[in-house]
């Protein structure tokens, strides 16, 4: 994620544009065009960009420059409630994204109840937001759930290619989809 602190201090003295003391840029638009020249693959820039962080960094004039005209793919989860224990197991265990086996010894000094309550508010608070910024700037994003991934992988990804323009890469999907039916990760 391009747009926290944890990335910028990493890049802090690597790239031209310059950071405060906290690890934000000091020129937001000078950060967003070196992100873009030194991120972006054949003419697209991809990030993972949660609510909270383009709230905090993107909700101005550079913000709006950068969806001007941009294709959005927002991908989530379809069923919510799976959205908000996804995230209270990580703010329990403060453990992020996919992990195998056993959780570890939990971490969070709150009580479970004031964890879930937070998750739920945050994931609806992101969607409440996600969904006013698409109304209020008239970008719409194409949506890719979770679901439709496990369902049908290639016929996802051959669709959001199509969507882009892109060709997709024949060889890396088969391979791809081939590993994840190994291991169960898809359908």
């Amino acid at each position: 994620a391009y747009f926290s602190p944890q990335f910028t201090k990493k890049i802090k003295g690597h790239w031209h544009a310059q950071m405060d003391n906290s690890n934000r840029p000091v020129s937001m638009a000078a950060f967003v065009e070196e992100l873009c020249v030194k991120r972006s693959w054949d003419g697209l820039f991809a990030t993972k960009l949660l609510f909270d962080q383009f709230e905090r960094w993107l909700t101005n004039p550079c913000g709006r420059a950068l969806f001007e005209g941009a294709t959005i793919v927002m991908l989530c989860r379809a069923d919510l409630r799976g959205q908000v224990v996804s995230l209270a197991t990580a703010d329990t265990y403060k453990v992020f994204g996919s992990t195998e086996g056993e959780h570890p010894a939990k971490t969070s000094p709150l009580p479970q109840d004031r964890i879930i309550d937070s998750a739920f508010y945050r994931t609806m608070r992101a969607e409440v937001g996600w969904r006013a910024f698409f109304a209020f700037s008239g970008n719409q994003p194409t949506l890719i759930t979770d679901t439709m991934l496990k369902q049908d992988l290639s016929g996802t990804l051959r669709a959001l290619a199509a969507s882009l323009g892109r060709p997709i890469n024949e060889e890396g999907l088969a391979a791809y989809s081939e590993t994840s039916r190994r291991y169960g990760v898809h359908a």
